[in-house]
């Protein structure tokens, strides 16, 4: 609920609209150049909350909301440390940036990774020749 519909006993007429893409800011209020700008994408709205609060729904906390007509791309999110909400438009995800590789499943890039270590990894040392002690 915004502030002015506590503060004027009213309440908004949903309608149906365009969908909108919410990003929580969960590092610091929104507020001048702590969100994305893109000239083809403005914000619709933002709302800050009083203080950083728990978000209905998702196991982070928040400083405040932007609202988008269109997706943000993946480097914009990580850019500005904004979280996508879990209810955004179905089937349109966070735009990849032009020329940007997608990554591959979390599970091949460990195995990647094990195998680049396995490589790195310095030779076995070679067993010392130490005295017979049978004889003691």
């Amino acid at each position: 609920m915004f502030s002015y519909e506590k503060q004027y006993g009213v309440s908004r007429l949903e309608t149906s609209g365009p969908d909108f893409f919410k990003y929580y800011s969960t590092q610091r209020p929104v507020d001048i150049a702590t969100y994305p700008r893109p000239k083809d994408n403005l914000p619709v709205a933002h709302l800050n909350y009083n203080a950083r609060q728990p978000v209905e729904g998702e196991s982070f906390r928040a400083w405040g909301e932007l609202w988008y007509l269109h997706p943000l791309t993946e480097k914009q999110i990580a850019d500005y440390e904004l979280r996508p909400a879990h209810d955004n438009p179905e089937g349109r995800e966070p735009v990849p940036e032009r020329g940007a590789a997608k990554k591959p499943p979390i599970a091949e890039q460990m195995k990647e990774a094990g195998r680049k270590a396995r490589e790195q990894r310095a030779p076995d040392a070679p067993e010392k020749k130490s005295p017979s002690r049978d004889d003691r």
